[in-house]
């Protein structure tokens, strides 16, 4: 009895994804992304337990058969948890410096991005000029 509970909760929950991707569609900003990219983004963004309008209005995005998130979606994760993230003032309009640190046991990193680096692994576009 419980295995079919299951299956018909996920069943609805499906059908009512595809009832919001369907009535999404009717708008321009939607239609672009197409019902399989609207789809794709909210079920991500359920399974992650961010909003899926939020993830919809710039969160999330569905790029090449595949749900990104965004640097502010993801930022704001890592700081919901209590974690700090940063840029170095060193950081110029071709190379970004980042620190982050933990807040349950301190670690700490640094990354380097460049767009000399997303020209390298064939990722640079013009978006970000």
């Amino acid at each position: 009895m419980t295995v079919q509970i299951a299956q018909d909760d996920t069943i609805r929950e499906l059908e009512n994804t595809q009832k919001l991707c369907h009535i999404l569609m009717k708008t321009p900003h939607y239609a672009k992304m197409g019902e399989v990219g609207i789809y794709a983004v909210v079920n991500k963004a359920k399974a992650m337990g961010i909003s899926p309008l939020d993830a919809l209005n710039g969160g999330m995005y569905f790029v090449q058969g595949k749900v990104e998130m965004s640097g502010q979606s993801m930022l704001a994760l890592i700081r919901a948890k209590g974690h700090s993230v940063s840029m170095d003032p060193k950081s110029t309009d071709t190379k970004v410096i980042m620190f982050g640190k933990r807040c349950d046991n301190g670690d700490s990193w640094r990354a380097e991005f460049s767009t000399e680096d997303a020209k390298k692994q064939g990722i640079f576009r013009n978006q970000w000029e």
